[in-house]
C-alpha cells in the first residue's frame, strides 16, 4: 500500500511594520521562531512570516484590527 503525501504551499505572508508598532501585539502563535519577532522589534526592522492557510481567518482579523502594524502580502 502506498501513502500519498500532499504538501500545501503557503501563499500568504503576515508582514510586521516595526515603525507602526506602538504596542506589544502577540503574534508568536503564527511564528515558528518567536525570537525573530523579538529581534525585529528591538532592531525596528520589518519582517514577513509565512501563514498556514488554517490560520488565514484569524490573521485577517488581526490585520483588520491593526492595519498600520500588520499587512497581508502574497508570496513572490
Amino acid at each position: 500500500m502506498t501513502s500519498l503525501l500532499v504538501l500545501t504551499l503557503t501563499a500568504t505572508q503576515l508582514c510586521y511594520n516595526a515603525d507602526a508598532d506602538t504596542h506589544a501585539i502577540k503574534i508568536e502563535r503564527f511564528i515558528s521562531e518567536p525570537a525573530a519577532l523579538l529581534s525585529a522589534r528591538k532592531k525596528r526592522e520589518d519582517m514577513c512570516i509565512d501563514i498556514n492557510e488554517l490560520h488565514i481567518d484569524e490573521v485577517k482579523k488581526l490585520v483588520a484590527a491593526d492595519g498600520k502594524t500588520f499587512s497581508l502580502e502574497k508570496n513572490k
